[in-house]
């Protein structure tokens, strides 16, 4: 009698399973290269991140440059800096005593975390988004944006 009253069950339970369509996982298109210098128009080389050291090694012109270009949101990465966080939870503003403190510590520890990023991933020349823009026609490459890294950097 309990087989029964399984082979019903059993049976709905196998025709659910031919008729559901198995998930198909979407194809992810290949990740394309990294762009180099000479593939990319500065726009504006005042928004260069200061302080990072260009690769060893000979350059491809008798001008001196990064080889490797990516770009930061600045304001994306400092925002999720913990010292920014716990200023806007606690509300204190510019005339506050630890408003300039922590701003400093989160700039030193935002400057830190790019500093990392870069050499991990082997880029030595940094920009603001927005001021550095893949040359026309360009497809095969793509300008590498750091910020998630540096935001996962920071609060490591």
């Amino acid at each position: 009698m309990g087989t029964g009253k399984l082979l019903p069950a059993l049976a709905l339970l196998l025709l659910a399973a031919c008729v559901t369509k198995p998930q198909i996982r979407p194809a992810v298109a290949p990740s394309l290269p990294p762009a180099t210098y000479h593939q990319v128009m500065i726009l504006d080389s005042s928004k260069a991140i200061p302080n990072i050291p260009l690769s060893a090694g000979l350059g491809c012109c008798p001008v001196r440059h990064g080889n490797m270009p990516c770009v930061l949101d600045l304001q994306e990465a400092l925002a999720a800096a913990p010292e920014v966080r716990e200023l806007r939870a606690k509300g204190w503003g510019e005339d506050a005593p630890q408003y300039h403190m922590l701003i400093y510590r989160a700039n030193q520890r935002l400057q830190s975390a790019v500093r990392k990023v870069c050499s991990r991933r082997g880029f030595d020349l940094v920009m603001h988004r927005g001021s550095v823009v893949l040359k026309p026609g360009l497809t095969d490459v793509a300008l590498a944006d750091i910020t998630q890294d540096v935001v996962e950097e920071m609060n490591w």
